[in-house]
């Protein structure tokens, strides 16, 4: 990671800026609108996404100590993933996982049914995510190699 970001410092053209947006591992769950209120239906086990958000942590900030990027900003939003129904839930689920690391299994889709029956015509099925934005810009006079 610190050598990808040396590179990204030694193509980035004078004025360029790099952008790093990720989402950053914090307790999530799933949850599911019932009568105009968002009920969590299960949460998932976030402890194996926060070594890699200390890794790129420690990498980012090696290469901003170093002098090769300037942070510019950071800032962190919530980001949201809607679904209308569990059956397109499941298969995001089954195709790409969530937080690189989780899939709900078969029971916690089963709650999620039950609660989109109880909450009728309109109801959704959300997963917000925690993104991590920060602004860097090619430090002036570092070195390129």
């Amino acid at each position: 990671m610190v050598h990808a970001l040396k590179e990204a410092r030694r193509v980035l053209v004078p004025g360029g800026v790099l952008i790093d947006t990720r989402p950053v591992t914090v307790p999530t769950a799933i949850e599911v609108s019932v009568r105009g209120q968002w009920v969590a239906v299960f949460d998932f086990d976030t402890t194996p996404g926060v070594a890699d958000d200390e890794a790129v942590e420690r990498a980012i900030e090696s290469v901003v100590c170093a002098g090769d990027l300037v942070r510019e900003a950071q800032a962190d939003f919530v980001s949201a993933l809607y679904w209308d129904s569990a059956a397109e839930l499941w298969n995001q689920a089954k195709e790409i996982g969530f937080r690189r690391f989780a899939t709900p299994s078969d029971d916690d889709l089963a709650k999620v049914e039950e609660l989109m029956r109880e909450g009728g015509i309109g109801a959704r099925i959300r997963l917000r995510d925690q993104i991590l934005m920060g602004c860097y810009r090619r430090a002036e006079g570092g070195h390129d190699g």
